[in-house]
């Protein structure tokens, strides 16, 4: 039992007690310690997958193969970083970045993209019922405290409510950015219902890992097919901070940030090339290694 007493007597014994109380009372890194745990408990269930429901599982990965890593070619001279070194920055096209709208769903507490987005004078309509910081004064940025939805609510809106907020006619050039941990599986159907699709989507695609028995697998798979049907996808990068798996021919992460053009945008048909895009690549937890993604065997 700690003798208080000694606190009080001996010099920087309060000091002491007081830093070791603070250290033993830290949960700062229980949220990350939680994901580990999590990442690890996915990739068991895709091991299970795998022995299980082989044909299937092997079969989603081929054709998340072809819908995300067989990009088309483009010049990564006109692929930029937006945002900064910091997890929020995200690979867009540098004819998407001057006086354009952009619907940005899902912020939170990292807005270096639609900052610099808004910097670079385009006009900027931000979607997240749980923005923690507030923006630094722009007015080409309109924060609404809403969540992308399957309906309208006091903390919901759809895409086509969305359009009338950011006054989106159907004749308009605009973009879209999402990072909304999975919901966009529900809801990334709303975008081929409005019939003015936007000419780049840049977003964070969750839940890509199959599991054992998943019941989404199809829906996912589907939509992915449906996006790679009128966009190509230019850029894929890691989110490291997801559970990673590799099989004899493809590594994933359960989470891909994956920027997508639309195909009228006259972009070469070709397969590309291997692209030098270190300088587009923000390592998003620095205590881990990026392991490699998409085809692993194909020369």
């Amino acid at each position: 039992m700690l003798n208080f007493g000694l606190v009080r007597r001996v010099p920087g014994m309060a000091k002491l007690f007081s830093i070791l109380m603070r250290k033993l009372l830290d949960f700062t890194d229980y949220k990350y310690q939680k994901l580990l745990i999590n990442n690890i408990n996915i990739v068991e269930d895709f091991e299970l997958a795998m022995r299980f429901e082989n044909s299937k599982i092997l079969g989603y990965l081929k054709n998340l193969g072809r819908y995300i890593f067989e990009q088309k070619a483009y010049d990564s001279e006109n692929l930029v970083l937006i945002g900064n070194s910091l997890d929020g920055s995200y690979v867009t096209t540098s004819e998407s970045i001057i006086s354009k709208k952009w619907v940005a769903i899902g912020i939170g507490s990292h807005f270096q993209f639609e900052e610099e987005l808004a910097k670079l004078g385009n006009e900027v309509y931000g979607f997240d019922f749980n923005i923690t910081k507030k923006f630094i004064s722009n007015k080409r940025i309109k924060l609404i405290k809403k969540y992308w939805g399957s309906l309208n609510s006091n903390s919901l809106i759809t895409l086509e409510s969305i359009f009338e907020v950011a006054g989106i006619l159907q004749s308009d050039e605009w973009n879209l950015k999402f990072d909304i941990e999975g919901s966009e599986w529900h809801l990334i159907n709303q975008i081929f219902a409005q019939g003015n699709l936007p000419k780049i989507i840049v977003g964070e695609f969750h839940q890509l890992i199959p599991r054992f028995n998943d019941s989404n697998l199809d829906n996912r798979q589907n939509l992915l097919k449906q996006l790679y049907e009128h966009y190509n996808p230019v850029f894929v990068k890691a989110n490291n901070y997801s559970a990673y798996v590799a099989t004899a021919d493809l590594g994933l992460y359960d989470a891909l940030e994956i920027t997508w053009i639309l195909k009228t945008q006259d972009l070469p048909s070709f397969s590309a090339k291997p692209m030098p895009t270190s300088h587009l690549t923000i390592v998003n937890d620095k205590l881990k290694p990026v392991y490699p993604i998409g085809h692993l065997l194909r020369k």
